[in-house]
């Protein structure tokens, strides 16, 4: 395919490159991004207007997600759609049990965005506190925990 062909799209308004993205086929997603380095900025119209950053993440695609966002230009997650993108990024990141490294990447760069509301409302700081489980204080310890907290 040519560069123009990879952002052809079908009757429900996707492209083969979504189609990759959602079935999780990384080396293909890959080959993509090399041939059109666009691909990382459009927005998927049918899918709320989001990234594909945020597609694979909402997709569950870990490994394809970091990819993509190491190739994001950070304007896209900060700048545009008034940051939204981004607050909802590292709200999925905190949201994800071990999925933090893109979040803290994000917020080290654009701080001002554990404020900024993300596509439901709620700001990365909201889903933070929500996720009790983060903190010890939010989860009732164990007897053998209580111990060696307590010492």
């Amino acid at each position: 395919m040519t560069e123009p062909d990879l952002e052809i799209e079908d009757d429900l308004g996707f492209t083969a490159f979504f189609y990759a993205l959602q079935k999780g086929l990384a080396a293909i997603v890959a080959k993509m991004v090399k041939k059109n380095k666009s691909l990382v900025t459009m927005r998927f119209t049918y899918v709320n207007d989001k990234t594909p950053v945020l597609v694979a993440y909402a997709f569950g695609h870990w490994e394809i997600a970091r990819f993509l966002y190491s190739r994001t230009p950070i304007k896209v997650l900060t700048e545009d759609n008034n940051g939204r993108d981004g607050a909802q990024l590292i709200s999925k990141c905190f949201f994800q049990i071990n999925k933090f490294d893109i979040g803290w990447d994000l917020l080290q760069q654009c701080p001002k965005l554990v404020l900024t509301e993300n596509y439901f409302g709620y700001s990365p700081l909201n889903t933070l506190a929500d996720f009790r489980s983060a903190f010890p204080s939010g989860v009732p310890l164990r007897f053998w925990q209580r111990w060696i907290y307590n010492s």
